[in-house]
């Protein structure tokens, strides 16, 4: 049993979407996973997952991948010098790009397709920059995204572990996924360099404000550098981790909508 990919196009966006193998088998609901740069995390994994569909390890899952033209301005909250000189400073218009994601995207995925909309079947998944995002995303939408995926999350990012230290904790129901690699950032010699103590930083202050071990996963990447092949080997275990008794919780949903 395979699923199905489509690309369709929302609002000059064109967006991919997985719909898992019993999709057309019956009337059933799916949680979906919102999934920045593209969607290469589920596109790549898509052998592994769909396996983990088959065995039993994960519930199946619409993804929803979304590209994006410029990441260093959609996926950074606020504006931030460069790092380096010769380049052209942050933007940060993620809250621009948040607000298309809950108020335009995440409605017509709603609407064209069997979801399970609530919070507890809605995650927000990236890497590195798509990560830092993603995270602030939770803080933005408390109440559209309680299933957060952070690998490798830019946590360096000006003024971003102040935030998250600043600010309530979004939701005490959500459950984070955490990852980072213990080499990221050793051979950077700007504020790059942070990463891994920035990401234990924003871990602890979780935990200070709330999130226990069933709400809150930390997984450290043993000589793991900032790399895509690190990003797909952690993807399917968060997923895994995240979703964990969707079935049981998609059942008692459909019996809340019928």
């Amino acid at each position: 049993m395979i699923g199905s990919m489509k690309r369709e196009t929302v609002e000059d966006r064109e967006i991919f979407v997985y719909l898992p193998p019993s999709y057309g088998e019956g009337d059933g609901r799916y949680p979906v996973v919102y999934l920045q740069d593209g969607g290469y995390l589920a596109e790549d994994s898509l052998n592994l997952l769909e396996h983990q569909f088959v065995i039993g390890e994960l519930p199946e899952l619409i993804f929803v991948g979304i590209p994006t033209e410029n990441r260093n301005a959609e996926y950074t909250p606020w504006p931030a010098k460069a790092l380096v000189s010769r380049f052209a400073d942050f933007p940060g218009e993620g809250d621009r790009y948040l607000a298309f994601l809950v108020e335009r995207l995440k409605p017509h995925i709603d609407a064209s397709y069997r979801t399970l909309s609530g919070p507890p079947h809605t995650g927000i998944a990236g890497a590195s920059l798509g990560a830092l995002i993603s995270l602030y995303g939770w803080y933005r939408y408390p109440e559209v995204f309680g299933r957060i995926i952070s690998l490798s999350a830019s946590f360096w990012y000006e003024g971003f572990v102040d935030f998250v230290k600043e600010q309530p904790l979004p939701s005490e129901a959500a459950k984070v996924y955490m990852y980072v690699g213990d080499l990221e950032g050793v051979y950077k010699d700007n504020i790059q360099q942070h990463m891994v103590p920035a990401t234990h930083e924003i871990y602890q202050t979780l935990l200070d404000k709330g999130l226990g071990p069933e709400q809150l996963a930390f997984h450290l990447g043993e000589e793991a550098t900032h790399d895509t092949v690190f990003f797909l080997q952690q993807f399917p275990e968060a997923l895994a981790w995240l979703f964990q008794g969707q079935d049981e919780a998609a059942s008692v949903q459909m019996e809340e909508l019928a």
